[in-house]
């Protein structure tokens, strides 16, 4: 079983590299420039700092899920609580996305073409995928400490 938790883990660092890579596009895809012409400089440069942390933030989870995948899966009694926690926290992280994919976006403004009604549903399953790879190993800890 650790071995296909192991694996699960891993293609979640990869997913989540790949939505990283795919991040580049939004900016063209929802015309950043021409909906924030309006804003104020200062507005502009507090959206695109959020923007870069959640890149980054999806950047270190690929990197955590790939090169620490042993770690989160096989914590030693002194390193049970950091693994705990990222997992955790990266769990809880996808679950707050997943949910604000369903309740918290108005995506009446995107254009319905068939691109962006693929990317929605796949966006969709990752968001899913990733809730349960992360809190699935989340529990599997507390079963095999």
């Amino acid at each position: 079983m650790t071995t296909y938790l192991l694996w699960a883990l891993k293609l979640a660092g990869i997913f989540q590299l790949v939505l990283c890579i795919a991040s580049w596009w939004i900016p063209q895809i929802l015309d950043w420039k021409g909906q924030m012409k309006s804003w104020t400089v200062l507005m502009r440069q507090l959206f695109m700092t959020y923007a870069l942390y959640i890149l980054g933030s999806h950047l270190c989870f690929s990197f955590i899920s790939w090169f620490a995948a042993d770690y989160l899966l096989e914590p030693q009694p002194a390193s049970f609580v950091v693994s705990q926690l990222l997992l955790g926290f990266i769990g809880l992280w996808w679950t707050v996305r997943l949910l604000m994919q369903f309740v918290g976006f108005d995506l009446s403004q995107v254009a319905k073409t068939r691109f962006n009604v693929l990317a929605k549903h796949l966006l969709s399953l990752l968001f899913v995928y990733l809730v349960m790879v992360y809190w699935g190993i989340f529990i599997w800890n507390f079963y095999t400490v």
